[in-house]
C-alpha cells in the first residue's frame, strides 16, 4: 500500500545474482540421567549476498520523506524506479509526490547480510510404561539472541538501515518475522 492506496508493483528477475553463502557455527551439549534426556544448543548463521526483493517501503519513504527527495540529484536512479500519473509512463517524469504514483519497479538482488543467532533446548522425559504404554514428553525451545540484517540499497541510496529484527513482524523490511521465543511441547503415548 502506498499513500493510503494500491499500486502496483512490478517485481523484476535478476539474470546478475550471485548466490547466497553462509559460515554456520554451533557448539552444543547432552545431558542423559536414564529417563531425563535434554540437550542445549548454540548456534550462529552469517549469510552473505542474501537473496531478497528491494524493500517497497523503504523505497517510497526515503524518496518521499521529510524533507522528500524529488529534486536531489543523489536520488535521480530511485525516482527513476517510480511511474507518476501525469508523467505519461516515462519512469521519473510527471509530479514527484506519493500520492501521484502510478506504479513501482522492484527487483530481486543481493541484499544486506545476515547473522541470526540463538540458543536451542530440547528437554524429554520418558515416564515409562502406564497404564500398558509408553509414555514421553517434553519441550523443544528456540531463544533468539539476535537477527541482525545488514542496510539495503537501491539505485546507491540506503532505502532500509540495518537492524535486529527479534520480536518484531518486520512488516514491509526485507526480514522476516523473528519471534524472540519458539517453543513446542508433546506428550507421546
Amino acid at each position: 500500500m502506498i499513500a493510503s492506496s494500491f499500486r502496483p508493483v512490478d517485481v523484476y528477475g535478476n539474470p546478475n545474482l550471485a548466490p547466497e553463502t553462509a559460515t554456520n557455527y554451533s557448539i552444543g551439549m547432552l545431558f542423559d540421567t536414564g529417563p531425563f534426556t535434554a540437550s542445549i544448543d548454540y548456534f550462529l548463521y552469517e549469510i552473505e549476498d542474501t537473496i531478497t526483493v528491494e524493500p517497497l517501503s523503504g523505497m517510497v519513504s526515503t524518496l518521499f520523506g521529510d524533507p522528500a527527495n524529488c529534486t536531489d540529484p543523489a536520488y535521480d536512479g530511485l525516482r527513476e524506479r517510480f511511474q507518476f500519473n501525469d508523467g505519461g509512463g516515462v519512469p521519473g517524469a510527471g509530479t514527484c509526490a506519493a500520492a501521484n504514483i502510478a506504479r513501482v519497479r522492484t527487483g530481486w538482488v543481493n541484499g544486506g547480510d545476515l547473522q541470526s543467532s540463538g540458543i536451542d533446548f530440547i528437554v524429554n522425559y520418558d515416564f515409562g510404561d502406564v497404564l500398558g504404554g509408553q509414555l514421553n514428553g517434553g519441550v523443544t525451545a528456540t531463544y533468539m539472541l539476535g537477527n541482525e540484517l545488514g542496510p539495503e540499497t537501491v539505485e546507491g541510496v540506503v532505502v532500509q538501515e540495518g537492524f535486529d529484527g527479534v520480536g518484531y513482524l518486520n512488516f514491509q523490511t526485507t526480514a522476516y518475522p523473528v519471534p524472540e521465543w519458539k517453543a513446542r511441547g508433546f506428550l507421546e503415548y
